[in-house]
């Protein structure tokens, strides 16, 4: 009956959790639930994704996700994104892998898949895309500081005012790595009327948010330079995240002028 319902109504625009939790009282087996229940329907596979998400029922997605991809429309891809984030913030590397990859396979064709075995790197590494800031791609999580995308080659504008957090992320993004190994991220950047301690540095951490030890060091420079940021990968850790980050220095109550400041950067 429940498969029947879901067939015939539209899930856009009637909420079908409640349903789908019924579905789970009368059996708590995931493949029951979604062969007996849930017709092979992009939409529909789509908004049982985002329920099992929601009820913290992830571990048993991966067959719901292979169906959205295979079925939805690119609206539908938001939940395996979803999906994707949270499987990346509870540090696990295999099935986010297999999430991020499937919708680069789908709809992102300008991103090459993840592979930490063998061809280690960043995702939209030169900026040629916008970043789509879910996933593994580009995140620009702080509200009040502008970054802009343009130029040829391709790169970001951060520009802070000095009312940013003594402590924030400007830029970040989410690794897949192999445990026990070196890395090494090659960069070029520039920036404008900062001084030389201006708290603005790559930082490394896990998914936990325990920093990494790295050789990172301050960004200042007014003119455009290369540079070079080494870390060694946790012993127990398939995903780190890789961020540039601002923390005010003790010594000064701000490395920024009331008219604001520019760090600009492009990532080879």
């Amino acid at each position: 009956m429940a498969r029947q319902a879901l067939s015939i109504g539209d899930v856009t625009a009637h909420d079908a959790a409640p349903l789908f939790r019924l579905c789970w009282k009368l059996s708590q087996n995931p493949a029951t639930v979604l062969e007996r229940a849930i017709p092979d329907v992009g939409a529909v596979q789509s908004r049982y994704l985002a329920f099992l998400v929601r009820e913290n029922l992830a571990q048993v997605a991966e067959p719901v996700t292979q169906r959205v991809v295979a079925l939805g429309g690119e609206r539908d891809l938001d939940a395996v994104l979803d999906y994707c984030d949270g499987l990346m913030a509870a540090g696990d590397a295999d099935h986010a892998i297999r999430a991020w990859n499937a919708v680069c396979w789908r709809t992102l064709h300008s991103y090459h898949p993840l592979a930490p075995l063998t061809s280690p790197g960043l995702t939209n590494s030169d900026f040629a895309s916008t970043p789509i800031q879910r996933g593994s791609d580009w995140r620009m999580p702080l509200s009040g500081v502008d970054v802009e995308r343009g130029g040829l080659p391709p790169r970001l504008w951060i520009t802070l005012d000095g009312r940013q957090p003594d402590t924030c992320e400007l830029l970040a993004q989410v690794l897949a790595v192999v445990p026990s190994r070196r890395y090494r991220l090659r960069l070029r950047y520039q920036s404008d009327g900062i001084r030389p301690a201006s708290g603005v540095r790559w930082r490394v951490a896990d998914v936990a948010a325990r920093e990494i030890p790295s050789d990172s060091s301050d960004l200042a420079s007014e003119k455009e330079v290369t540079g070079t940021l080494r870390f060694r990968s946790p012993r127990a850790a398939s995903l780190v995240r890789q961020a540039l980050a601002y923390r005010r220095p003790p010594s000064c109550l701000s490395v920024f002028s009331r008219a604001g400041r520019r760090v600009t950067g492009r990532l080879r």
